[in-house]
């Protein structure tokens, strides 16, 4: 069977179950936003630059070198975008960088704390560039203000920004089996970059189409919360802040309260 819409239809008791559907869950990224991230804000620790109107001073240039030297893998769209920032505000490849900051080893991501971290070579002295969630590194920098910094956090997230915070430490030497308890600790605080996922054009239509027909929306997302709050309302997901919730809340539930969630307090 084909469609109106050229879709072509090879079992016609799909047709059924979508006319049952009354909740669709949906990963935010790809399909309300585009997959592409772009940088739009670094703070350097003193001051704001939006990447599309303001030059980048040294201070600035400096946070995206750490940065992108601290972004290793190929296919994520954060680390993706940060490397291309770099390559179109510092005039640096991934070969340049590594030229002037040679990688030596690294400690992954995780998604327990939040952080990833690259031991490099600055000016033939190793150091740790960590990259992570600013409320999970920020509290392990000793050079700055903390609530100021996770204030301007909280603004970019506001702002519907994914914000990354970019800290450092200089190491006495090279460690053999470097780990995470040993070396994200005593850091010095670098800066903070706000990226954006640009919204789909279709995606507050596609929403509204949605609620028409009486089916309820839920985003998915590792996001921030705030960032995701921004983001689900400006398309028209959400409505009441409380609805939304992270995965450790969501991990603790009741099988009842998740049902309340998701069939009938998520705002139409």
């Amino acid at each position: 069977m084909c469609g109106k819409d050229k879709i072509i239809i090879k079992k016609t008791s799909a047709l059924e179950t979508i006319g049952r559907t009354n909740v669709i869950c949906a990963d935010k990224t790809g399909v309300f936003t585009h997959k592409d991230m772009v940088l739009s804000k670094i703070f350097d620790g003193k001051k704001l630059l939006d990447t599309e109107i303001d030059n980048l001073d040294e201070t600035a240039s400096i946070v995206l070198k750490l940065a992108a030297c601290c972004s290793t893998l190929q296919n994520d769209t954060t680390e993706n975008a940060i490397k291309k920032a770099n390559l179109v505000h510092n005039a640096m490849s991934e070969v340049d960088l590594n030229n002037i900051m040679p990688k030596i080893a690294e400690i992954p991501f995780d998604s327990v704390r939040k952080s990833m971290t690259v031991i490099t070579m600055i000016n033939e002295r190793p150091f740790a560039v960590v990259k992570g969630a600013p409320e999970i590194v920020v509290p392990k920098c000793n050079n700055c203000n903390y609530e100021e910094v996770l204030k301007i956090n909280e603004d970019l997230a506001l702002d519907a920004l994914r914000v990354v915070c970019i800290a450092m430490r200089p190491l006495d030497e090279i460690p053999a089996n470097p780990k995470a308890e040993d070396i994200e600790t005593n850091l010095t605080f670098v800066g903070l970059l706000g990226l954006v996922e640009p919204l789909r054009k279709s995606a507050v239509a596609d929403i509204k189409l949605c609620n028409d027909a009486g089916i309820k929306t839920v985003m998915i997302t590792g996001d921030n919360i705030l960032t995701a709050k921004a983001i689900a309302t400006k398309i028209g997901i959400l409505s009441d802040d409380s609805e939304a919730v992270t995965s450790a809340e969501l991990e603790n539930m009741t099988n009842f309260e998740n049902q309340v969630r998701v069939n009938y307090a998520i705002p139409t």
